[in-house]
């Protein structure tokens, strides 16, 4: 988490300053460098200040095999986050909940659904393992947290002590942010990270990106409402972290920048004093209280099928939020990567495992 300290005096108010760094190493993917394994599937390890987020888990093999290779100890995670409930994501999570038995745990109830992939008339099972199943069973209800809306995985901590800030609450809870409740201090403000809770699907061209059913025979439609995205506030912009992004990138990018322009607003207003006029922005339902600059998207994009007519209209709109960095791991296509580098050039870099990136 990037840490906010004061530096300098603005009209006799205390200017945030974000400190901390973030790094972000992807432990499993498609493509994976020299000595490491290469799965279907993802994982991330986020370091964000003093807390260490595990992002999905893998299928299990090559995520075991490679998080011994990277020497990342895993009894050191604070939060586990599952994107949603498919097997390539959640296949190792057993083998952390052993290695991190305190481990606080997010995602959707739908996590542990059945599902299925059917293609040329064959019905594939593509949910959360059994052992995986049975393992999450087993964590204790205060820390196994079933986000059903938009959250704050690390509020804004106080540098030298706790404070419940109910100012900045109130405006975050009107766009949908909920607990735990952030917290001022007196030498600022820490910026959160936050889960995005179900993705509002808005546009036309962006679907789930296959076949995926809730029974074996096809009869009823998967909409992954399950899908989830993390966001990291640095003092160069947002760092997004995407599972699949079975909710359609586009979708997914634009619910985060809703809600981290209104965390960002909220937060100045806390230091501007001007909580009134925040909650009145936000709570209204109006776009972002301040633009937001995506500093980084890191993950599955999910284009591995997408259309030309979607493949284009994303290329526009990623045009228009103009991020400084976009990391295509797992799901994304090498095709459609192709395609975005063409049209985003040297901002678009295929992502494998190994891969370590710093903010």
């Amino acid at each position: 988490m990037a840490v906010l300290a004061t530096a300098g005096k603005s009209e006799g108010r205390s200017k945030p300053v974000l400190l901390q760094e973030t790094s972000i190493t992807i432990i499993v993917d498609n493509k994976a460098g020299e000595g490491l394994a290469s799965e279907h599937g993802l994982s991330l390890w986020i370091e964000a200040g003093s807390k260490c987020i595990l992002f999905d888990t893998g299928q299990g093999a090559a995520f075991e095999s490679n998080v011994r290779t990277l020497g990342i100890d895993l009894s050191r995670t604070d939060l586990l986050v599952l994107s949603h409930g498919h097997y390539d994501h959640t296949g190792g999570l057993a083998h952390v909940l052993e290695k991190a038995p305190g481990v606080e745990v997010y995602c959707h109830p739908a996590v542990t659904r059945p599902r299925y992939t059917i293609r040329d008339g064959k019905a594939t099972a593509i949910g959360m393992p059994e052992k995986a199943v049975t393992a999450l069973g087993r964590v204790p209800d205060e820390r196994l947290h079933w986000v059903t809306e938009p959250c704050l995985l690390v509020g804004a901590d106080r540098l030298d002590g706790d404070v419940p800030l109910a100012g900045l609450a109130g405006p975050l809870r009107q766009v949908g942010l909920t607990s735990p409740v952030p917290r001022v201090g007196l030498t600022g403000l820490a910026l959160p990270i936050s889960l995005s809770g179900p993705i509002p699907r808005r546009t036309s061209y962006e679907d789930t990106g296959g076949p995926f059913f809730l029974d074996p025979r096809g009869c009823e439609a998967d909409p992954l409402e399950d899908d989830l995205a993390v966001w990291i506030h640095t003092d160069q912009g947002l760092v997004v972290c995407l599972g699949c992004c079975h909710a359609g990138l586009i979708n997914t990018l634009d619910h985060i920048g809703r809600l981290a322009g209104a965390e960002s607003g909220a937060v100045a207003a806390v230091q501007s004093g001007a909580i009134a006029a925040v909650q009145s922005e936000v709570g209204a339902g109006a776009g972002p209280a301040k633009p937001v600059r995506f500093r980084a998207i890191i993950g599955g994009l999910h284009l591995v099928n997408a259309s030309p007519e979607r493949l284009e209209r994303t290329i526009g709109e990623l045009e228009r939020l103009s991020p400084d960095l976009l990391v295509a791991c797992h799901c994304s296509g090498d095709a459609a990567v192709a395609a975005l580098r063409e049209a985003l050039g040297e901002r678009v870099v295929t992502g494998a495992a190994g891969m370590s990136f710093r903010f």
